[in-house]
């Protein structure tokens, strides 16, 4: 994966975890099914979101893209 490769992805998975974000309603534990992963999955995201920015931090002119 090249550089701008990279900074793409991670600029595609803030879009994703956003579009989430405006879908999850949020519900309060008790009223979510048994089998509910959304909070993990959420969780996986970001850190992989994180770590993605993290990376880029260093050398990228899309440093004013990522969130701090």
């Amino acid at each position: 994966m090249t550089f701008i490769q990279g900074s793409i992805n991670y600029l595609d998975l803030d879009e994703h975890i956003d579009n989430i974000l405006l879908q999850d309603p949020f519900l309060p534990i008790p009223l979510l099914p048994k089998d509910w992963n959304g909070n993990q999955i959420l969780k996986l995201l970001t850190n992989l979101h994180d770590l993605i920015g993290n990376k880029l931090r260093q050398n990228s002119r899309y440093y004013k893209f990522i969130k701090k």
